[in-house]
């Protein structure tokens, strides 16, 4: 190889190195970046009859079960949505665009796209609301079953 060869390719592992260093920084920022947006949150939890995880940007999505259930969160453009299915199972997915039974709740949330950049923290309080109202649901359903005997 000659000597000219040779200094343009060392230039070029040079810059290449450079770049790459460069898209290493960046990548760290940005993780830290969202790390830092998600507040102090878990991934996971377990509570007393449930449990979850959550994941992702645009959309917030979430998943787990409820008293033996499955379950599943979106938050996504300018909304979220809470579903669960009534059969162990079940598709919690379908439920939420209303292709199987189960319990769904879909509500508004700010304006295009801030729903798909919720908070962890948030998204949990949303879960937590969906599963309460959940539970109160069957037992309303199990009180009125009860009264027609």
């Amino acid at each position: 190889m000659s000597r000219h060869r040779r200094r343009r390719f060392a230039r070029l592992r040079r810059t290449l190195r450079r770049t790459f260093a460069a898209w290493d920084r960046f990548g760290a920022a940005i993780r830290k970046q969202v790390d830092e947006s998600r507040g102090d949150a878990p991934l996971e939890r377990v509570e007393d009859g449930w449990s979850g995880a959550l994941g992702g940007n645009c959309p917030v999505q979430g998943y787990g079960l409820v008293d033996g259930l499955p379950w599943y969160f979106r938050a996504r453009g300018d909304h979220w949505s809470f579903s669960v299915a009534f059969a162990a199972d079940g598709d919690p997915v379908l439920v939420t665009f209303g292709e199987a039974d189960g319990f769904a709740i879909d509500e508004d949330y700010g304006e295009w796209p801030d729903a798909g950049w919720m908070q962890y923290r948030e998204a949990w309080g949303f879960i937590e609301r969906g599963i309460r109202e959940f539970r109160a649901s069957r037992e309303a359903a199990a009180a009125t079953l009860g009264e027609g005997t």
